[in-house]
């Protein structure tokens, strides 16, 4: 209360900047930031297809062959690319960076997105219908011929879905 009698009209909104604001408005809106939404700023990022192509070029993926021969063309079996997935899954629990969870996180959808481009199949325990809406998400931020394969990718999962 005022000296006079009156309420003060001072408001804690009216502490908040426009950095809190916008974050205040986007998890009103769109819910709690996902680890997947880390994953699309990541692949937004100026040269994120090399980022993602480098952390592909590691581990279970390299042994099986090259990356985008067994990814992007299909040029593998069913049971590698839940290899590649789990390995994905695996990498992103054990990391030390946050830039090495966002690139186990890559290995996981990549790996999953593959299965559902090439054999039609749904690698993870994700309903079709969550797998649609991640994968339009990364397919949106990636670039080239990652995006078109996420695309793809979420189409089928759509169909799964029905």
């Amino acid at each position: 209360m005022t000296s006079s009698g009156q309420t003060s009209h001072i408001s804690v909104y009216d502490s908040i900047g426009e950095s809190q604001a916008s974050t205040l408005l986007r998890l009103g809106l769109l819910g709690p930031r996902r680890p997947i939404d880390d994953l699309a700023d990541r692949l937004a990022e100026p040269g994120a297809a090399h980022w993602l192509d480098s952390v592909l070029e590691i581990g279970t993926t390299a042994s099986i062959g090259k990356p985008r021969s067994i990814l992007l063309m299909g040029e593998t079996a069913l049971a590698d690319l839940v290899k590649v997935k789990d390995e994905g899954k695996r990498r992103y629990r054990m990391a030390d960076t946050a830039d090495g969870r966002l690139g186990g996180l890559a290995i996981y959808f990549v790996a999953i997105a593959s299965g559902l481009v090439h054999h039609k199949q749904n690698i993870c325990s994700r309903p079709p219908d969550v797998l649609h809406a991640a994968l339009l998400d990364l397919a949106a931020a990636a670039a080239g011929h990652w995006s078109d394969m996420l695309t793809r990718a979420a189409a089928t999962a759509r169909t799964l879905a029905t």
